[in-house]
């Protein structure tokens, strides 16, 4: 049940949700490829809004600055913005490089090339860094799992779950 003040609606936190960081791939989309992507309406994006799984995705950063009401909850909230930073500069040309050498499998259509993802994606991750210290301290972003309860619960009217690709980076080394 929900109590007064808590605004995780029922989302798993700290129960068993912790990141191993070096494991994470992060590869954070923006507002713009979640709108296409769940194919959002106007109406959705005024509505309580659940991120499961977004990383770092500029989407709570980007629907806070409109005034929207919005939860995001990730077991890598549970490090620092210069941790999950640091992750991203580690991982962030391996990826381009996977997306380079397998871009006969993409639809080139909104995003013009590996290279025009990787400004996009870049560009959303840096604005979810400038917004996770302030935005974890006011509750917008929970450490923490899928929702125990179906997303349907009167907390949330909608709810998405970002499914990322899985990369499998190689050591050079």
């Amino acid at each position: 049940m929900r109590r007064p003040g808590d605004n995780t609606c029922g989302i798993r936190k700290g129960e068993a949700v912790a990141a191993n960081l070096e494991k994470v791939v992060p590869w954070g989309r923006s507002l713009a490829e979640y709108v296409r992507m769940f194919d959002l309406s106007a109406d959705d994006l005024e509505s309580r809004f659940l991120d499961c799984g977004g990383g770092p995705a500029n989407v709570n950063a980007e629907m806070h600055r409109r005034g929207r009401n919005i939860v995001s909850c990730d077991p890598i909230y549970e490090f620092s913005a210069a941790d999950i930073s640091k992750r991203i500069d580690e991982t962030f040309h391996a990826i381009l490089k996977a997306t380079e050498a397998n871009r006969n499998n993409f639809v080139w259509t909104e995003m013009k090339s590996p290279e025009h993802v990787g400004e996009i994606r870049m560009a959303a991750m840096r604005q979810f860094l400038d917004d996770f210290p302030l935005g974890l301290a006011h509750g917008r972003y929970v450490v923490g799992a899928l929702p125990a309860r179906r997303a349907s619960s009167p907390c949330f009217r909608i709810s998405a779950k970002s499914i990322r690709p899985t990369f499998r980076l190689s050591s050079t080394s």
